[in-house]
């Protein structure tokens, strides 16, 4: 009996022992445990971060390969036009095809900024308040597309939106309100939330939904019948603003001292999209926009080459309809050649996908060497 209590006190301890042993390999596991999810946060991280950079990399790819198609076509010849590889959908897939990766799939558009309406060639120069009259008729075309005259089926006003645009823009006048529908800041700083007309040229086509009276479906008809100049096209209730206006065309002046610049407006004939070239047109001729627009890309019927030459000066004098006061207005607002480019990629990897425009500008290097310059960029 005496032995046995003697080591009764030692069997106690054992018991503590083991509780202490237990707590300890508790509280391993568990640092285990959160150190595996941590460590698997870490992996998640490190794979999102290289799937990210996979993700950019493919887009600048894409971007570049857009650049290199542009800078190939001003080798070749001094016109641009939908006949072009650049702006061939197939020359385009088979690139695509040979820069994607196995497990991506990949888009790649070009646009001619030069092909649209530039918004801030409504003022003949910057800084300045002089509006242009030739481009202020364009856009009065422009809306008449869509605005009806009549007051009792349209409220819209296109003159009031001209006005505003004219004064979001201009300089130098004091805050003179244009005609009587124009708005300056005292407008705009009754808003909630307030904010300034800022008086310079517009940077991004975005910012137009600033100013007064332009909304989100300014170039929507409020009519249900289709518009008379787009027979064959499917009506487009919401058109995509940038669809068919650009900021981008600017020009410094060419007289010495002079820190002016201006945006010559010239629209490129060749590659403008139909609202544009029916707002090129007289109302009388303006359902002859979809054929100037079918003539440009018209093929054979093997599909193999174009059928009608773009080189010709004033090929649009060709088709059956057009007046020669058309073909002169057309001379006079359009060009042939195009400077500045929105090249459009959009990559998408296990489901995830990135976009990226890249605006660029077609120039030539000091040493004469044609490049395409990113002048803007947006993802």
């Amino acid at each position: 009996m005496k032995a046995d209590f003697l080591f009764q006190p030692l069997k106690d301890q054992s018991g503590i022992a083991l509780l202490i042993t237990l707590a300890v390999i508790t509280i391993l596991l568990s640092v285990g445990f959160e150190l595996h999810r941590r460590m698997g946060t870490f992996e998640t991280l490190a794979e999102s971060a290289i799937l990210d950079q996979q993700l950019l990399s493919g887009a600048k790819s894409l971007c570049h390969a857009g650049k290199l198609l542009l800078v190939q076509d001003a080798r070749k010849n001094k016109i641009d036009t939908l006949q072009e590889s650049w702006a061939d959908p197939v020359v385009i897939q088979k690139l695509v095809g040979q820069i994607k990766g196995r497990d991506q799939s990949a888009q790649l558009t070009i646009e001619d900024e030069m092909g649209k309406i530039q918004v801030n060639a409504v003022l003949d120069s910057f800084p300045g308040h002089q509006p242009n009259p030739e481009q202020i008729a364009l856009w009065q075309s422009l809306l008449s597309l869509t605005i009806d005259n009549d007051k009792s089926k349209d409220d819209r006003d296109k003159d009031a939106i001209i006005n505003c645009i004219i004064d979001w823009i201009d300089s130098g006048d004091d805050d003179a309100i244009t005609g009587i529908s124009g708005a300056e800041s005292d407008y705009y700083a009754r808003l909630d939330p307030p904010y300034i007309c800022p008086n310079r040229e517009i940077s991004d086509i975005n910012e137009l939904f600033l100013v007064k009276g332009i909304t989100h479906n300014l170039f929507s008809p409020k009519q249900t019948e289709d518009l008379p100049w787009q027979q064959s096209q499917p009506r487009q209730d919401n058109l995509n603003m940038a669809q068919i206006l650009t900021v981008y065309g600017m020009e410094k002046k060419a007289e010495k001292g002079q820190k002016s610049y201006f945006y010559p407006g010239k629209i490129n004939i060749n590659t403008a999209p139909l609202q544009v070239i029916a707002a090129l047109l007289s109302k009388e001729s303006r359902h002859l926009a979809q054929a100037i627009c079918d003539y440009r890309v018209k093929r054979s019927e093997d599909g193999a080459y174009f059928l009608n030459d773009l080189s010709t000066k004033q090929w649009y004098a060709q088709i059956a309809g057009i007046t020669e006061e058309d073909s002169k207005k057309l001379a006079s607002l359009t060009t042939d050649f195009s400077t500045i480019f929105s090249i459009h990629a959009r990559v998408a990897i296990k489901g995830k996908p990135l976009a990226i425009t890249e605006v660029v500008q077609r120039q030539k290097d000091k040493n004469g060497k044609w490049e395409c310059k990113t002048i803007a960029a947006y993802f």
